[in-house]
């Protein structure tokens, strides 16, 4: 679909002129391509978060599934397919982790999950790298630049987090409800995170960018993952 139109549809969903049912059937032969560049337009008539956020809705259902559609067609080690691996393994322990709070008193394990927490978030920093000094710079080179900036600042607010964590345990017993709160936070902002990555950000790159040869040599330079079994 033409960028401007489904700028347009964004806008009129946006603004209430049309509802999210027709919205959905006017964008189903959108891309991902064509709703980041519709978003990155978006951003740069100075679109606000919580505007973005309330389009963002629209994203999860009209792009749902693309990423495993596109790993069928990667290589193991193509940079994309680690990078969505890694996601996958963050999904599931945030699973883990929500289960855990949930079900169990959170007050009698709250220190180790913690610091899972924050082994979890370290081991991110190679990922957060690879795409801040490889991936994104390409983008912006193309001219697709709004939304990096934005996913970068969403890795420094988790960067934040885990040093709020991090405070909150060498001042001793962490408060479980405020410590909670941030735990839950961590999970709902990671989620949304990793769904546009995978979901928008990643197939926009594969189609627009082609020197995956040279991507791979840098990012296996920065390193990769290893997360601790919980």
């Amino acid at each position: 679909m033409d960028t401007r139109e489904v700028t347009k549809i964004l806008k009129e969903y946006n603004n209430d002129r049309i509802s999210i049912k027709e919205t959905l059937q006017r964008l189903e032969e959108a891309t991902p391509l064509d709703l980041y560049m519709s978003e990155v337009s978006l951003i740069e008539e100075g679109f606000s978060g919580e505007e973005l956020a309330h389009i963002s809705q629209l994203f999860l259902i009209l792009v749902k599934g693309s990423s495993k559609e596109m790993l069928v067609k990667l290589d193991q080690e193509h940079p994309i397919k680690r990078l969505v691996e890694e996601h996958e393994r963050v999904k599931s322990l945030l699973l883990v982790m929500e289960a855990h709070i949930k079900n169990k008193d959170i007050k009698t394990d709250l220190e180790k999950t913690v610091k899972f927490f924050i082994k979890t978030i370290d081991e991110l920093k190679k990922h957060f790298d690879r795409e801040e000094k490889v991936l994104f710079p390409r983008l912006n080179d193309q001219n697709k630049i709004g939304r990096t900036i934005l996913l970068k600042e969403e890795h420094g607010e988790l960067l934040d987090m885990r040093d709020e964590l991090d405070q909150a345990l060498s001042e001793g017993i962490p408060d479980p409800d405020d410590t909670q709160e941030i735990l839950f936070d961590i999970i709902t902002d990671l989620r949304m995170h990793t769904f546009f990555e995978n979901d928008m950000l990643y197939p926009t790159a594969l189609e627009i960018l082609d020197d995956w040869d040279e991507i791979k040599k840098e990012t296996d330079k920065i390193g990769y993952c290893e997360f601790e079994p919980m």
